[in-house]
């Protein structure tokens, strides 16, 4: 009788270890985002374990990912598939965050916002203190425009995790938004303390500065060549960062620095050669170093991808060194022709 019950045992217990590891080898495997070999394992696992939630957290996970390497249908599909799983994981159980998380990840980049912040509120009722949903929701209140929201989020964050990389660029942000200027430079430093090589920390410090402490961009006390610095940082970072060639061109332009302000511009134009805006940038650094043929060129190319603001375009004393020029005046003649078609 006790010889029989031991083999019973060790048959319960192997099988056990059987499940554990199929479940081990599945998540090994989406450690190592190989998600289609995850599949059958955990697909398997789900079968003796209808009820095991993280179980059905994970293969959620793998259905979402896969879902971006299939056609529009399969897609749909498996977006479906993930959508339910996570569901059902947290319907097995209500504390399972994970999946609650997953589940509103996916509703926010299909576009159900509500949903999703919904959903990440749900997770704070279980998990005051969770870091992934309170990021979530401050991106996404930054996102709706929500300031008061956003800078709620980012203030829990920021006493959890002070040094989260993110965290200072979202209250610089914020700050930003509420036209506190001098607050948002503060949060952008400590955000390039935390992380040096944060291009997107540099260039909004950069932007900062462009603006003096009544928030007005340009207007006067604002600290062009700080602006200028951080910039120039960013662009140490990625040569190709176009915002930041866009943007330091323009304080160039400013400084009377012309051939620069074209270097940048024309840098920028590389990887964005359909920017009518670019084009008419470069008339005017043209127009007033002087070089009239260039800048007249580069205004027909910005009309000829779409730029229209005439009250602008005669008003802008950059241009007025053109503004005798026979082909200034065709330009303007024909497409405001154009304009009224």
């Amino acid at each position: 009788m006790k010889k029989a019950i031991i083999v019973l045992c060790f048959a319960l217990s192997s099988g056990l270890f059987a499940e554990y590891d199929l479940y081990e080898k599945a998540s090994a495997l989406i450690a190592k985002k190989e998600f289609s070999e995850a599949l059958e394992p955990l697909s398997e696992h789900i079968k003796n374990n209808p009820k095991d939630d993280r179980a059905l957290n994970l293969i959620g996970v793998v259905y979402r990912d896969l879902a971006g390497k299939q056609d529009l249908k399969k897609s749909q599909e498996y977006v479906k598939k993930a959508e339910d799983y996570f569901y059902k994981a947290i319907t097995l159980n209500a504390n399972n965050n994970e999946a609650r998380l997953n589940l509103a990840s996916l509703s926010y980049s299909l576009g159900h916002t509500k949903k999703a912040i919904l959903l990440y509120n749900e997770a704070l009722r279980v998990d005051s203190q969770n870091i992934k949903a309170l990021e979530a929701l401050a991106l996404i209140m930054v996102a709706e425009d929500r300031i008061d929201d956003a800078k709620v989020f980012y203030t829990r964050l920021a006493k959890k995790e002070p040094n989260r990389k993110g965290v200072n660029m979202g209250l610089g942000i914020v700050a930003m938004k509420d036209k506190k200027v001098e607050d948002a430079r503060k949060y952008f430093k400590k955000e390039i303390e935390v992380d040096k090589n944060n291009i997107e920390a540099c260039f909004n410090l950069a932007v900062s500065y462009e603006y003096n402490l009544k928030a007005e961009r340009g207007g006067k006390g604002a600290d062009l060549d700080n602006a200028l610095k951080y910039y120039e940082k960013a662009l140490e970072i990625d040569k190709e960062y176009i915002n930041a060639l866009f943007n330091a061109a323009i304080i160039y332009g400013q400084k009377k620095n012309y051939d620069k302000a074209i270097e940048y511009t024309k840098k920028a134009m590389k990887n964005a050669d359909d920017f009518y805006v670019a084009y008419y940038n470069m008339a005017c650094f043209y127009s007033l170093k002087g070089d009239k043929s260039n800048a007249v060129s580069n205004l027909k190319k910005s009309m000829e991808l779409g730029y229209r603001d005439f009250d602008h375009i005669e008003k802008d004393t950059d241009l007025d060194n053109i503004r005798n020029e026979a082909g200034y005046k065709e330009l303007v003649e024909k497409y405001k022709k154009k304009t009224k078609l």
